[in-house]
């Protein structure tokens, strides 16, 4: 893309480049009165439409046990309610692991493990099932013991697999219940489907990842991809349950001709990932010990065009070289034909992200794109996430490189507007100090309706103590520039889907005053302009009241310089931008403070 724009900066008279452009600064979600010790590997956001949620674990109740605290955000993450103890803050009976949380068709689903049964080994699973407002809809328990859990959801069709030892044997098995409305019920809780039952005892699974898929029509179906050893090595297997039934037929994924590839298992991070997607099943999973290829990891991939019935061939991933490169935190999004792969390998020496994308729907993968680090560390990007929204593909991380310490990371994501041909530079969510250090994980990033959010733990530094804070950005996004001297203003948005180029017009709407406003030119959005200042502050002696441009082949629009009024020395305007398509506007950017001279 042409123009890499900075925005959402306090006063513009913009400084010069930065190593990294700046999203909105970062926002505190947890109660900053309690004495709270957040575990930041352990935070999570999922949304769908207007509403997403975010998850942490804490032990401020116990030190030594943990405890699950939720916020909710109403608003494609801008604002967000006081947190909510989803647990209970019971100091002496659990101590939660691998929190989940999903948000689907206006529920919020959350799935834990703890050790009521006071061992550390044995665990028992728990749901509750929230509305948009934090108030608890349902509470179910696994009625045996567990050892691992996920969480699949979509639409009013949710399911938790989980693995147990009910056949008796001491291995562990992979079993799944579901509900059809939305958690409220769970008819097989007391006869859950095992994955391959005339395999138990033959296997022992560590990883897996469900997913569910609200097919339409009433029909539904559970995608499971399970590592287990029953081979000796850690294979990958796939299995269907339609419509809640019984399982279907059992296939192994991975093809190593030598037999002695292993599944990689993280237990901070899945690193099997998959997107049922209509016809089209997408999967990637890393796999070290292959014969050819040594005891580094490397990532693989296969689709199937028929739902799960038959899959295309493996292919891996990458330009590095397999065997002597080790690549970590592989992750996969899709949607229709854009099919996206992103992973950590050191072959430069440092670890950076790299991102393959295909555009024929997981047929080929393009060349891959390294995203650089910045500033003086090496670069080192850990627990990437992906999605893909149309055209647009973002990719999120935590990295060693911005910071002032390589043991210290900060909150980074770039984007593509135009299926990953080309790529924003890095951007950091938030404002930091230079010794401050964030932990997040994977799944603590959420992108939908142009927005992005992230949860993470931060030591704030010499500056604070921990806490737990939210950050990200809307695309578009916009940036102004005033020429002091002159005394002109220009305004500019960047990162909007390439495919409104030519047809698209941007729009800039000013206020002197902040609050909620009905959008001019969509009344289901809102703008964050006060209505009493709406539009008031024009930006040229000739009453200019909202700009307009038409999008260019990048995605990108500008107006101006525009030669400010007498009336307008001094004062401080917020600013909005948006994109009309059609006649109607689509959601607004941040809102952009500008001081002008």
């Amino acid at each position: 893309m042409s123009k890499i724009l900075v925005g959402f900066l306090a006063a513009l008279c913009l400084a010069a480049n930065l190593s990294a452009q700046q999203a909105r600064e970062q926002v505190r979600v947890d109660d900053p009165v309690l004495g709270n010790s957040p575990a930041g590997f352990y935070t999570v956001v999922d949304g769908e439409g207007d509403l997403r949620a975010g998850l942490w674990l804490d032990d401020r109740v116990n030190t030594s046990d943990e405890d699950i605290f939720m916020v909710i955000s109403q608003d494609n993450g801008l604002s967000w309610s006081s947190e909510i103890d989803v647990t209970g803050g019971s100091a002496s009976l659990i101590d939660v692991d691998y929190p989940q949380l999903l948000v689907r068709n206006g529920l919020i689903h959350v799935l834990w493990d703890d050790d009521r049964t006071a061992t550390s080994s044995d665990d028992t699973t728990e749901y509750k099932g929230y509305d948009a407002n934090g108030n608890l809809v349902n509470n179910v328990v696994i009625p045996v013991t567990t050892y691992t859990h996920e969480l699949g959801a979509d639409g009013n069709y949710v399911a938790i697999a989980y693995t147990g030892r009910q056949s008796g044997v001491t291995l562990d098995e992979l079993y799944v219940v579901w509900s059809t409305d939305g958690g409220l019920t769970w008819p097989n809780l007391a006869t859950p489907v095992a994955f391959d039952p005339a395999n138990i005892g033959l296997y022992d699974v560590d990883g897996y990842q469900v997913v569910v898929q609200d097919q339409g029509a009433g029909n539904w179906a559970i995608h499971l991809f399970v590592e287990d050893d029953r081979n000796g090595n850690d294979d990958l297997w796939y299995g269907r349950i339609d419509n809640g039934g019984a399982l279907g037929p059992v296939v192994r994924l991975d093809e190593d001709p030598s037999g002695t590839g292993t599944i990689f298992y993280l237990s901070t991070a899945n690193t099997i990932h998959a997107v049922a997607d209509g016809n089209n099943v997408h999967v990637s999973w890393t796999e070290d010990n292959r014969a050819s290829a040594g005891t580094n990891e490397a990532v693989y991939y296969r689709r199937s065009t028929d739902g799960g019935d038959n899959w295309d061939p493996e292919q891996q991933i990458g330009g590095y070289t397999v065997g002597t490169d080790d690549v970590d935190y592989a992750n996969l999004a899709a949607d229709g034909d854009v099919v996206a792969v992103a992973w950590s390998d050191n072959r430069t020496g440092e670890d950076p992200m790299y991102i393959s994308v295909s555009n024929d729907g997981g047929a080929t993968f393009g060349a891959e794109t390294m995203i650089p680090g910045g500033g003086t560390q090496p670069a080192e990007a850990q627990y990437n996430r992906l999605f893909v929204d149309g055209n647009w593909i973002v990719a999120a991380c935590e990295d060693d490189s911005y910071t002032a310490s390589s043991i210290d990371e900060y909150p980074v994501f770039v984007f593509s507007n135009d299926g990953g041909a080309t790529w924003s530079a890095p951007i950091l969510c938030g404002l930091f100090n230079d010794d401050e250090d964030i932990d997040m994980a994977d799944e603590a990033w959420y992108f939908g309706n142009g927005s992005l959010s992230g949860l993470w733990q931060t030591d704030g530094g010499s500056l604070d103590g921990d806490s737990v804070e939210v950050g990200g950005m809307r695309l578009p996004y916009i940036r102004a520039v005033v020429d002091s001297i002159g005394r002109t203003v220009a305004l500019e948005l960047a990162g909007e889907d390439v495919a409104s180029a030519g047809t698209g017009f941007a729009r800039w709407a000013a206020s002197t005053v902040t609050g909620t406003v009905v959008h001019p030119e969509n009344p289901a959005l809102q703008l964050d302009l006060g209505a009493s200042g709406i539009l008031a502050l024009t930006l040229s002696p000739g009453g200019v009241a909202k700009l307009s441009a038409l999008l260019q082949a990048d995605g990108s629009a500008s107006v101006g310089p525009y030669p400010l009024p007498p009336s307008a020395t001094g004062k401080t305007a917020y600013v909005q931008g948006w994109v009309n398509l059609g006649g109607l506007g689509g959601y607004p950017s941040d809102v952009l403070t500008l001081v002008l001279p």
